[in-house]
């Protein structure tokens, strides 16, 4: 069963670049929120593609899958380990990867 996200997981660009992540969820794992779509990004630092002509970085993530069926908080679905998404860079927007650590609190 895939672990719930919380805002300690690490959303990642294949470039480095890392999703900020926020929530408002009452939900808490070990004091920490879970983790709902609305609390991904938008924004993604610290991509480390240069901006040219034809490429630039991961700036906005979008979600794109990862959502619980079973589990949700303030009426909205919480975020899977097995989530996906993607940036928005140029020219093919990357893949987006979640971690987590936490252990305790698993769904579908």
């Amino acid at each position: 069963m895939p672990q719930v996200l919380t805002t300690s997981a690490q959303i990642m660009c294949g470039h480095g670049g890392q999703a900020q992540l926020s929530s408002s969820s009452k939900l808490k794992v070990n004091g920490t929120p879970v983790l709902l779509q609305a609390g991904v990004g938008p924004t993604i630092n610290g991509c480390t593609v240069q901006t040219t002509n034809s490429t630039a970085p991961d700036l906005v993530a979008t979600v794109s899958g990862g959502l619980a069926t079973k589990l949700a908080s303030g009426g909205a679905p919480v975020l899977l380990s097995t989530f996906t998404g993607t940036g928005s860079g140029l020219p093919q927007p990357s893949p987006l990867t979640a971690t987590e650590s936490q252990t305790k609190l698993l769904a579908t």
